[in-house]
């Protein structure tokens, strides 16, 4: 409608609706908790609202008394079973292993009641370990024990961070093994040039990152100085949003 002043797209089950505004609204116009700007094909910016939740420390989740456990947290199959019913686990014990991804393990100690599959969010199927809570716990509430990685190869840490189960937290969940076999680069493949640490929220209330980096800087310029030692001592890019300054 060339006389309305936005342009709503109906989008398809599970995904989210769309706005483009036309670039007739004042730029800094404020309203129900957005502000309206001018954008070439259109759009809008969520208010930041990060000052409420700039002081809230990093808290433990409650434990359930059941965990259900996804088989398929990464692109592609998902990880065969390690456990059966009635299998005893322990905390961050391997329950699944895919071979071309990283290895699941069990949140917490317990017993396995069932392998079923469930719907994760995007509607697909998933097969799930589903663990009832028993015993005590290995490593939660424990000093953790420093590894004396500077020894090891670039080869053999990419092998022990796939054996921790370490992925992205994007969209797509990539095994951060994978992506950091791929930025050391092969026949045919350029080496990634820099290590760009990605902290930037553009989420409303969301400051996970600013927390983490506050209350975990010394474990994060640890990973920094693991994932240098694997690439080769790429330089280091730390990416902030504007409200960190």
């Amino acid at each position: 409608d060339p006389g309305a002043s936005a342009l709503v797209c109906r989008a398809e089950p599970g995904i989210p609706a769309t706005v483009w505004f036309k670039p007739d609204f004042s730029v800094g116009q404020e309203s129900g908790g957005m502000r309206f700007k001018t954008f070439f094909y259109g759009g809008m910016e969520l208010l930041g609202k990060k000052d409420r939740t700039f002081d809230g420390a990093i808290i433990n989740a409650a434990l359930p008394n059941t965990a259900i456990v996804p088989l398929c947290q990464h692109p592609g199959a998902p990880a065969l079973p390690l456990v059966a019913r009635g299998d005893v686990v322990k905390e961050n014990m391997a329950i699944g292993q895919s071979p071309d991804s990283e290895v699941v393990h069990s949140p917490i100690p317990g017993i396995v009641q069932d392998i079923r599959d469930i719907r994760l969010p995007d509607g697909s199927l998933s097969p799930a370990v589903v663990i009832e809570l028993a015993g005590g716990f290995d490593r939660t509430g424990r000093q953790v024990q420093h590894h004396d990685w500077e020894q090891l190869g670039p080869d053999e840490l990419l092998g022990l961070i796939r054996e921790m189960g370490v992925s992205g937290l994007g969209n797509t969940a990539l095994p951060t093994h994978l992506k950091l076999k791929a930025a050391r680069g092969g026949p045919g493949t350029p080496k990634a040039s820099h290590l760009i640490i990605n902290a930037m929220e553009s989420e409303p209330y969301q400051t996970a990152d600013f927390r983490t980096l506050e209350e975990k800087a010394a474990q994060i310029l640890e990973g920094i100085r693991i994932i240098q030692h694997i690439l080769g001592g790429v330089p280091t890019i730390l990416a902030l949003s504007s409200e960190y300054r």
